[in-house]
């Protein structure tokens, strides 16, 4: 395999997104560009300069749906549930023939050129039970990444009693505690270190479709709302030159 760079890497990602949306097209799947690559759609026409990644959301039934059927001759989803030694909470959409290796995380073997993938779970009403519903996960994440970190030094007897598997379990069982279609907010709150967003449910009530890269892909219908809530009412100016950075810790191959 040959090794490639971050702007090469940047067009694998292209040749990833553009199979999902053709697969859910197809299948009749919602999906939205999210977080930064969302705001890239609306502020760039594409990839913030300085991102080297592409995020997409789902509903959490849609999500379910997907990550149960998805596969075609480019790609392939791994989840906690399909691939052995995977370490995340939310999908990675993976191009076959390649390989990443992720510097700060035991290696995932069958990980590739990827796209991440988060479910939107619904929240309560409350804010301020919002607020325990996020704090509960957040530790829980926060717990689960000790316990990949601190493997190897573990004795084998306490990662037997406390192995990562459950705590990636246990997050999906609580962040699946309340339905989407029964709630004013939902968000990914799947994450493992700090809050995640939440935002009102109306914004992901259908789709629209903006331009990312040359070619069009949908975003939120209520686009301004959710990167509000994301990013707060300046989404539309750019951060200082100082706080623009990439966050590239992988190193990434293809086969030609």
């Amino acid at each position: 395999m040959r090794k490639i760079n971050e702007q090469e890497y940047k067009r694998w990602l292209l040749v990833v997104l553009e199979d999902i949306d053709e697969y859910c097209k197809k299948n009749g799947i919602t999906y939205f560009l999210s977080s930064g690559t969302a705001l890239g759609a609306v502020r760039h026409k594409g990839y913030i300069p300085w991102d080297d990644d592409i995020d997409i959301i789902m509903k959490r039934p849609e999500y379910e749906k997907f990550v149960s059927s998805f596969e075609t001759d480019k790609c392939k989803v791994l989840t906690f549930n399909n691939t052995k030694d995977y370490l995340y909470q939310y999908a990675k959409i993976c191009y076959k023939r390649s390989k990443v290796v992720e510097w700060v995380v035991p290696e995932i073997k069958e990980l590739g050129i990827n796209i991440d993938l988060f479910p939107l779970d619904g929240m309560p009403d409350e804010l301020i039970k919002r607020r325990i519903h996020q704090d509960r996960l957040m530790l829980l994440g926060k717990f689960k990444t000790l316990l990949i970190r601190s493997r190897k030094l573990l004795p084998e007897a306490v990662r037997f009693i406390l192995p990562y598997r459950w705590a990636l379990k246990r997050l999906e069982h609580i962040a699946k505690k309340y339905k989407p279609e029964n709630c004013d907010y939902i968000g990914n709150i799947v994450g493992t270190t700090v809050r995640h967003f939440e935002a009102p449910i109306s914004c992901f009530s259908s789709t629209v479709r903006m331009e990312f890269e040359g070619k069009q892909y949908p975003v939120p219908i209520k686009y301004r709302t959710y990167l509000k809530c994301l990013f707060g009412p300046d989404y539309m100016t750019p951060p200082p030159v100082e706080k623009r950075v990439t966050h590239h810790n992988f190193t990434a191959y293809i086969d030609d």
